[in-house]
């Protein structure tokens, strides 16, 4: 008889997890917490049959995720979701667990349990999806002696939708990490910068007090000799968007306001932004993986590229396990790195012996779904002075991503003025949320919560803290603060502003009175109001965000 004997091939759990956070940071696990809540809000947008672009949400309107740091802990939060009952017992936790999400950015089946272990030694779920809810909390230990299942506790559901995991009695690199102030300004960076696409779509991503801004630099739509653009589908089935041109602050002699200084803040920024379902993996990258071949020269001067991917199998997408970088060894990649270099080295070529013509450019720049820069004076870009539109509006060049603000500009280009009763309606309309879209999307919005307080305050009105917590600014609240900061507007457009909001404060008493009081108004003094504060409006609207220092 032939012996035999059992041979192990298990593995040390302890050990595996540890192999599995060696080469990753604080901040990247902290990322794949948000990429859990990410697909959690894409599921949820699929469920209720939203619209999609290319598999992927076109608004993610309503949606929050917030991050909560203190000396021990991190607890994340977002109202995406919440989890169903077999997606708690069979995937979420479980090692290298594939789910059927298509078009997902958390591919691995990893993401939890390697920001546990790499942040915390003990972590605490509630998660609730509206109509179930359960409670799990474990340790370190917990998972180094149990080698398959934990017990989650189900409670009863609130109605909502929502998840809370904190992990808590941080590792040494969470000690080391969250104590640094540095540190906390490099999360709030790189939060800005993978997901900066999902941002200008509507999500909402606060780190403490802070709502992250939107990023990603668009390209000048204007200068067409240098734009190009490819759409294809790689051998594996990955879907493949391309389009290069010119950063649209980068601006060439001869155009107004062209500086040799501003131009040379402007390289830095410049190069291929590769991604990936919406998350962003690369920014102004210039090295072989995207095709570059050669180093920096004048010749590439102002040149902008965006790369999208998108695939439902997002194993397929040429990105590595920490989605931190793209891989030639990735047939996605190897096929688009080939299309890169024609592009790149066409826009060199052309660039060489490119002149801007005024005649031909009209002073437009604006970028990738109709955002971009408005021109030297606001509100003066266009062909006939603005007492002579026929409609509320005109042709814009909208800069700042909002569903409901897009549809108001939509609404006010199709109206004649004639009707002006409805046009004061919608101009007041587009006014409030334009300021407060705007204010959001730079970090503002608590600035003038703080100001609403301290006044009602000073008055000897003081707010409950349920009264702070439901309380949304007015109209004039925004008008208000707005005068009194007048450093929110770019330094370019300041006096335009300045006079614009002045004016707005002037008006807004009419305004009001139309919309709440049914006060007549002729189109005659509609016209007056929209010439005195077009300015401003226009800056809301067709400027880019700026950071908020």
């Amino acid at each position: 008889m032939v012996e035999q004997i059992p041979v192990d091939f298990g593995m040390e759990r302890k050990y595996v997890f540890n192999a599995l956070t060696s080469d990753i940071s604080t901040i990247d696990s902290i990322l794949d917490l948000i990429d859990n809540s990410i697909d959690a809000a894409r599921r949820d947008i699929s469920s209720k049959g939203q619209a999609l672009t290319n598999g992927l949400p076109t608004s993610y309107e309503g949606y929050e995720i917030k991050l909560a740091l203190d000396e021990d802990s991190i607890t994340i939060s977002d109202n995406c979701r919440g989890m169903e009952t077999d997606l708690l017992k069979s995937t979420v936790f479980r090692l290298g667990a594939r789910h059927n999400q298509s078009f997902s950015i958390g591919i691995y089946g990893v993401g939890l349990i390697r920001a546990f272990w790499k942040l915390g030694n003990r972590g605490h779920l509630i998660t609730d999806n509206g109509a179930e809810a359960f409670s799990l909390s474990f340790t370190k230990k917990d998972l180094d002696e149990n080698e398959t299942t934990l017990n989650a506790v189900r409670e009863n559901t609130s109605g909502r939708k929502f998840n809370i995991f904190k992990i808590d009695q941080l590792t040494l690199d969470g000690v080391y990490d969250f104590g640094d102030g540095g540190w906390n300004e490099k999360l709030i960076d790189r939060i800005r910068r993978v997901y900066g696409l999902c941002i200008r779509k509507g999500l909402k991503i606060w780190v403490g007090k802070y709502q992250i801004p939107e990023f990603g630099p668009r390209i000048r739509q204007d200068i067409s000799d240098l734009r190009d653009t490819r759409n294809f589908v790689t051998v594996n089935g990955v879907s493949v968007e391309v389009a290069i041109g010119v950063h649209e602050d980068y601006t060439f002699k001869g155009e107004s306001g062209w500086t040799q200084r501003k131009n040379r803040e402007v390289i830095p920024e410049c190069g291929w932004y590769v991604v990936c379902n919406d998350r962003i993996v690369l920014t102004a990258d210039r090295s072989l993986k995207v095709g570059w071949s050669s180093t920096w020269h004048s010749e590439y001067n102002g040149i902008l590229g965006w790369v999208y991917f998108t695939c439902t199998n997002a194993d397929l997408l040429p990105w590595d396990s920490k989605k931190t970088d793209i891989s030639l060894e990735k047939e996605a990649q190897r096929e688009t790195a080939k299309i890169l270099r024609e592009l790149s080295n066409n826009y060199r070529s052309i660039n060489r012996t490119y002149k801007y013509r005024e005649s031909k450019n009209n002073g437009k720049k604006n970028g990738k779904n109709g955002g971009g820069k408005s021109g030297s004076k606001l509100g003066q870009k266009k062909p006939n002075h603005n007492e002579n539109w026929d409609k509320l509006l005109p042709s814009m060049e909208i800069a700042i991503r909002d569903n409901k603000l897009e549809a108001l500009i939509h609404e006010a280009q199709e109206i004649d003025l004639k009707y002006s009763y409805s046009c004061s309606m919608l101009y007041r309309t587009l006014f409030e949320r334009a300021i407060s879209v705007r204010i959001q999307k730079e970090g503002r919005y608590d600035d003038i919560r703080r100001m609403v307080y301290d006044m009602e305050e000073a008055n000897g009105r003081p707010f409950t803290e349920e009264q702070k917590k439901n309380f949304k600014p007015s109209l004039s609240n925004y008008i208000t603060w707005l005068s009194e900061n007048e450093n929110f507007f770019s330094s370019s457009y300041s006096r335009d502003c300045r006079r614009g909001i002045k004016n707005l404060k002037k008006h807004i008493k009419k305004l009001n009175g139309v919309v709440h009081e049914g006060d007549l108004i002729g189109s005659t003094t509609l016209k007056t109001i929209r010439e005195e504060t077009y300015s401003l409006l226009s800056y809301l609207i067709e400027t880019s965000i700026r950071k908020n220092t």
